[in-house]
């Protein structure tokens, strides 16, 4: 599983404002483990995911595998996360328990030790609401402004103490794949196709990025309305059915501030986007304390929240639609395609046309033709 975090705008309750890549000094040092680790009172949401650092402009993931991954409690209990994939490493029915705390060990195979301190697991205050409104966003021209579905939550409370929020963001979407598969060449001569595959398609994904939020305290509880991303209306993401699952983690005020020291940014309340991967965190190398380390273990109470969206009213999508091919396609069917690269054919307008794979098939476009167990229409 790759939860790799790349980029996503900054926002701020009070100002916007865009993030400067951030990457830090390492030395000289050609490649050092980076750490993306989440412990919380969830037993579906933990993970250790291991690798080595690639240079800024190249940010491929390179896994790192045999390595022994325990995370202690203070009452002296070990969890071992077993690596289920390259790099990924996961517990066998285990969830945190708010009031304790946690720390991470890493070893491996070269021997190489890695540690980071005890981290507290707070219970995650619940929230309200999910919603979008449809709003102007600038463009590159500065003769032209474009509509968006910009996403807010709502309803964070505001406790006697200052509070601190990790949020990540999972959507799904619906939508149809242009053209119906009627024959196929796969390098033995053209074939009808009497089973195509389905038009109706499911895609889920992991937005690329996740926002920290500091409530301050505040004798009355307050609601606030939080700004989190937007979606355009250049894709098919929301012509047909949208979806977005809301992950809020209670994080300690160490993990927060490891984020806003970077961007010495003093808001009351901020709400910002970071890469867990480009920062020397709470983490070190215990057999070699020069060594620096990148990345973070985050503990904290989770809730959970997920909302459907019909397409929205009065909003006209402008997404680009497949061209059926049908100039040459005499050429193409006397060519044929390979086991490998075969060719796929239907009908425009009553005439024999061929296009790209993505216009037939759903997992060319990295999704899948069964709705999600949570799927509601």
């Amino acid at each position: 599983m790759n939860r790799w975090i790349k980029y996503l705008l900054l926002f701020f309750l009070m100002a916007v404002s865009c993030i400067d890549p951030f990457w830090p000094d390492l030395e000289g040092k050609n490649t050092v483990l980076v750490v993306d680790a989440l412990v919380t009172d969830n037993p579906d949401n933990q993970y250790v995911i291991l690798s080595t650092s690639a240079p800024a402009d190249d940010q491929k993931f390179i896994p790192v595998s045999g390595a022994v991954v325990v995370v202690s409690d203070d009452l002296g209990q070990n969890v071992l996360f077993n690596e289920s994939e390259a790099g990924s490493y996961y517990p066998d029915n285990f969830a945190g328990i708010t009031g304790r705390s946690y720390s991470l060990s890493v070893t491996l195979p070269n021997g190489k030790q890695y540690a980071s301190g005890f981290q507290p697991l707070t219970a995650s205050d619940e929230f309200d609401s999910i919603y979008y409104q449809v709003e102007t966003q600038p463009t590159t021209n500065p003769l032209y402004d474009t509509e968006v579905a910009q996403f807010y939550i709502s309803n964070i409370p505001s406790g006697r103490q200052d509070s601190y929020y990790l949020f990540q963001f999972i959507e799904t979407y619906k939508f149809h794949v242009d053209f119906k598969m009627e024959y196929i060449d796969s390098g033995y001569g053209l074939t009808r196709v009497t089973d195509p595959p389905s038009m109706l398609c499911f895609k889920t994904a992991s937005l690329d990025g996740f926002y920290l939020f500091k409530s301050k305290a505040n004798s009355v509880s307050q609601t606030q309305t939080l700004p989190l991303h937007f979606v355009t209306f250049d894709t098919k993401q929301m012509f047909e059915r949208y979806s977005l699952l809301v992950k809020q983690i209670s994080v300690s005020e160490e993990i927060f501030n490891l984020y806003h020291e970077i961007n010495q940014q003093n808001n009351d309340v901020s709400l910002y986007t970071l890469q867990p991967y480009n920062i020397i965190g709470n983490i070190t190398c215990v057999t070699d304390t020069e060594e620096p380390v990148l990345g973070s273990f985050i503990v904290g109470g989770i809730k959970e929240k997920r909302e459907y969206f019909s397409r929205p009213p009065n909003v006209v999508f402008s997404f680009s639609s497949c061209f059926g091919q049908t100039d040459g396609v005499g050429y193409i069917v006397m060519r044929g395609g390979t086991p490998t690269n075969p060719v796929h054919f239907t009908f425009v307008d009553g005439a024999f046309a061929y296009g790209r794979p993505e216009c037939f098939l759903c997992s060319e476009n990295e999704a899948t033709e069964e709705p999600p167990d949570f799927w509601e229409d």
